[in-house]
C-alpha cells in the first residue's frame, strides 16, 4: 500500500503516538494537514486530525488498517504553522498531540461533528478607557492589510476593551474568552479564519486565534 493511500491521525484523545488509518477512494485527495476527521478509535468513532500521508507501517501486512470515516470540515481548522507550533508543544510538554490540537481550536469544533455555522448573540460592551497607543497600533496593522491581536490580563476587563476597539473598528472585532457561550466562541473563531474580521480581543487563549 503506498503512502498515497495511508494517512499519519492524531486522535482527539488523550493517547500518545500518531495512528495510520487508509485514506478510501472517495476522500483521496481531499485531505489537508489540520483538517478534521472522523475514524473509527477502539470500539467507537473519534475526532481526529489529518496530519499528512504516512508510511506503512512495518506491522502492515498482518494489522489490517482501519479507513477513515468522514471529513468534517471543508478546510483545515488549523493551518500547518499552527500545527507545527502545536506538534512542538506536545514533544516539549510530553503530552499527546490530539489533546493539544483540541485546546487551539473553539469548542464548538472539539467533538467529532460536523462544523456548524455558529449565530451571533445580541455581544453590547460598556465603553471604557483605553490607551490611544494601542488603537493606533491596530489601525496601523490593518492600514498595511495585517490583522491584529490584541491580549488583556483577564476576562473582566474585555468588555470595556471591546467597547472602546468596537468603538473605532466597529464589526471588525472578534471576541475569544471561556466566559463567551460556546456558539459565540465559535462564531468569532470563524469570522477570523475566514478573514471577514482582522482584530482579536482575548484573555492567553486567544493567542492560538487564526488572526
Amino acid at each position: 500500500m503506498s503512502p498515497s493511500n495511508l494517512a499519519s491521525v492524531a486522535v482527539g484523545r488523550p493517547v500518545r503516538g500518531e495512528f495510520t488509518y487508509v485514506v478510501p477512494e472517495g476522500l483521496s485527495g481531499r485531505l489537508s494537514p489540520g483538517q478534521r476527521i472522523l475514524v473509527p478509535f477502539g470500539r467507537s468513532m473519534s475526532l481526529g486530525f489529518f496530519l499528512g500521508p504516512a508510511t506503512p507501517p512495518a506491522e502492515a501486512e498482518s494489522v489490517k488498517l482501519k479507513p477513515i470515516m468522514k471529513v468534517l470540515e471543508d478546510s483545515p481548522a488549523l493551518p500547518p504553522d499552527l500545527i507545527a507550533l502545536l506538534r512542538f508543544a506536545a514533544e516539549h510538554y510530553r503530552y499527546p498531540l490530539g489533546e493539544v490540537i483540541k485546546s487551539a481550536l473553539p469548542p464548538g469544533l472539539t467533538k467529532a461533528e460536523m462544523e456548524k455555522e455558529a449565530k451571533p448573540d445580541v455581544q453590547q460592551f460598556a465603553v471604557a478607557l483605553v490607551t490611544e497607543v494601542y488603537l493606533r497600533a491596530v489601525e496601523r496593522a490593518l492600514a498595511h492589510g495585517k490583522g491584529s491581536l490584541v491580549l488583556v490580563p483577564e476576562i473582566a476587563l474585555t468588555p470595556q476593551l471591546v467597547g472602546r476597539f468596537r468603538s473605532r473598528f466597529g464589526a471588525d472585532v472578534a471576541v475569544l474568552h471561556s466566559g463567551l457561550k460556546d456558539r459565540e466562541r465559535l462564531f468569532h473563531w470563524q469570522a477570523l479564519r475566514k478573514g471577514t474580521v482582522r482584530i482579536a480581543v482575548g484573555v492567553r487563549s486567544a493567542v492560538f486565534a487564526p488572526v
